[in-house]
């Protein structure tokens, strides 16, 4: 089990970013980091990521056990996840989208 230490912040650069930080500082699998505004947020290979406002941003540390080779395929176990939470807390499945490799869209 992972335990979860949600950090929020109103404004930030990039929820990437903060992550990609604090997994190189040592904070554990489960720190998340949630965003309702990023200046200057960014995607996989540091792909501009448009952060329109009215959004929410998070990015979590995990620290996979799989090789490398098999990241890919949790990104998307992670994507279709969200999505089964989201369904069982009422939100109607035809209004969420799953946007490669892990964006979910409602």
């Amino acid at each position: 089990m992972v335990n979860i230490n949600l950090k929020i912040q109103s404004i930030c650069s990039s929820t990437n970013d903060l992550a990609f930080q604090a997994a190189n500082d040592g904070l554990d699998q489960g720190t998340s980091y949630l965003s309702y505004k990023q200046t200057k947020g960014r995607g996989r290979n540091n792909n501009k990521w448009n952060s329109l406002e009215g959004n929410l941003f998070l990015s979590t540390i995990i620290r996979p056990i799989k090789e490398k080779k098999h990241w890919q395929q949790l990104s998307l176990i992670v994507g279709y996840s969200i999505i089964q939470s989201l369904i069982d807390f009422g939100i109607k499945s035809k209004i969420i989208e799953l946007k490669w490799p892990n964006d979910v869209l409602v």
